[in-house]
């Protein structure tokens, strides 16, 4: 069997299994809830970033320093 009959056959395998496309709006609704929170950003968020010693000490207060940007998501 060929690439391109390969390519045909799961295809026709995987043509009935999808609905869509949705609007990106409506699934974002349906499936994703995002929760509006007040953003207070720190007037020099990324200082303990750049104070780090190793990459390694970095990880922590980077994730810190940008979390007031961050999307936060509830179940």
């Amino acid at each position: 069997m060929t690439q391109s009959q390969d390519n045909r056959e799961l295809a026709e395998e995987m043509w009935n299994p999808f609905v869509g496309p949705m609007p990106v709006e409506e699934f974002f609704k349906k499936y994703l809830k995002f929760v509006k929170t007040e953003t207070v950003v720190p007037s020099d968020p990324f200082r303990t970033v750049a104070e780090a010693k190793t990459e390694a000490q970095m990880y922590e207060p980077f994730i810190q320093a940008i979390k007031p940007w961050s999307l936060t998501y509830h179940n």
